[in-house]
């Protein structure tokens, strides 16, 4: 598979071959799926029993709950997004359900998911708009030809996936989150019900899954060296506070029919 650099000038880093959002794979969305995530997000910020990093690997933002939990919801729904979408295909005879306990800090699942008992896949989800894939350089080394995630290497899959599957969500949570006004003091069990019932039924969600790539594609990411240093500017907006491994939305395998 042929991948295309970004268009560099100087220091910034602009998106070349994008995809717009629903051009895709589309996934359905429950209310119960929602909820599902929504309380995984609850539980792994302000209920504090998991925890994801404040930093990013090689970082320098540190990310406030309400940022966090705006994070681990997407990433949550880009997995539902994938379970929906393969579950009833033909060639999909076992897939794992969707993960959501919640892990300490430091503590990770093998995989997002195995399919047919075989296949460890990974699920990276970006906003609507979004029409990066990054992977944070220093999680991601080569290991014996294979594309190795540092952080998850002593677990079943050994931190190697076969595929990676790319998750767009469109949701106005982030919005509505600003809406609240959150004190660094406030007692989560008061702030609960805010959430659960002025927050929760108000959360508009649309899925799509992008595409994928092999373990094969990562490599050559990383060996050729598709990367978006740190400090540069994306698209003459944003700043990276880390060095990322990248893959354009446009070069992703479309999921097949059927």
């Amino acid at each position: 598979m042929d991948f295309k650099k970004l268009t560099q000038n100087n220091n910034n880093y602009e998106v070349n071959h994008k995809l717009p959002f629903a051009s895709r794979t589309p996934a359905t969305c429950s209310a119960d799926d929602v909820k599902q995530a929504f309380l995984f997000s609850w539980n792994m910020t302000f209920g504090a029993t998991g925890e994801h990093r404040s930093h990013r690997s090689g970082g320098k933002i540190s990310r406030d709950n309400r940022q966090k939990f705006s994070d681990v919801f997407i990433g949550k729904l880009g997995e539902v997004a994938f379970y929906n979408v393969v579950k009833n295909r033909e060639k999909v005879h076992k897939v794992t359900n969707i993960d959501y306990e919640c892990y300490g800090l430091g503590a990770w699942d093998s995989s997002d998911f195995v399919v047919n008992d075989q296949y460890h896949i990974a699920i990276k989800t970006t906003k609507h708009f979004g029409n990066l894939l990054l992977l944070e350089e220093k999680d991601w080394i080569i290991r014996d030809g294979k594309a190795t995630y540092l952080p998850n290497q002593h677990s079943e899959s050994k931190g190697i996936y076969d595929f990676l599957f790319f998750s767009r969500v469109n949701t106005d949570l982030h919005d509505l989150l600003n809406q609240i006004k959150i004190s660094t003091e406030a007692d989560p069990e008061a702030l609960k019900p805010i959430f659960l019932e002025q927050i929760l039924p108000k959360v508009s969600v649309a899925l799509e899954v992008v595409g994928y790539v092999s373990n094969r594609n990562l490599v050559k990411m990383i060996e050729e060296e598709y990367i978006l240093p740190q400090n540069a500017m994306l698209n003459g907006k944003t700043q990276m506070d880390a060095s990322n491994y990248y893959l354009q939305s446009g070069f992703f395998r479309e999921i097949p029919a059927g």
